[in-house]
């Protein structure tokens, strides 16, 4: 018995070493769950069933990558509409501060009258547009310039007079009051009085 057991031992060994066409055709010839199971531990795996568990894997990964795409084209989208939609609070922001900082003005024109009992008939910018805040110099009808002017949480007006001067603003540029009561400043590159 135990020599029946070894020639057949002996015997399956020495198919699976012999070519590949009659593993396969053995393996072919194999059937049922107990004895294809035998028959893929003594032979081996056919190329086709192996090429069967690349097509599966390949499909598997290619289905992980294709909703890992999809995540990050969804992400993207999102980004997008929020960048679009941050955009369009910046150009509201920016239309409400330019709203403000006219309201500003008019009120430094207001308070000005009130405290010199004259009217602002000219509103001078001594160093030309600057972004942000722009600070500016009213004229009264009566030919007085007054500046606006905070240090620290005190706020006040003044009649400034001949002298020179910086703006505190984003431009931080000089300009002089000269004895006329004319602003002079230079504006591209050009002295000029108002």
């Amino acid at each position: 018995m135990k020599k029946v057991i070894k020639l057949g031992l002996l015997a399956a060994i020495a198919l699976n070493m012999s070519a590949c066409a009659i593993t396969e055709d053995i393996n072919e010839r194999c059937g049922g769950s107990d004895l294809e199971s035998f028959c893929h531990f003594v032979f081996g795996a056919t190329d086709s069933e192996q090429q069967t568990q690349i097509d599966k894997g390949v499909q598997e990964a290619e289905f992980a990558l294709n909703a890992r795409v999809k995540t990050i084209e969804m992400l993207i989208s999102f980004l997008n509409a929020a960048r679009e939609a941050q955009q369009q609070d910046i150009s509201h922001l920016e239309f409400e501060l330019s709203l403000a900082l006219d309201s500003v003005v008019q009120l430094q024109s207001d308070l000005t009258e009130l405290a010199t009992g004259d009217t602002v008939v000219q509103m001078i910018d001594p160093c030309g547009a600057a972004p942000g805040y722009n600070e500016v110099l009213l004229r009264t009808g009566s030919g007085k310039n007054v500046a606006y002017f905070e240090a620290g949480s005190k706020r006040f007006l003044s009649v400034i007079g001949q002298g020179s001067y910086a703006t505190t603003d984003n431009s931080a540029c000089s300009f002089t009051v000269d004895s006329l009561g004319q602003v002079c400043s230079v504006k591209n590159s050009v002295m000029v009085c108002e």
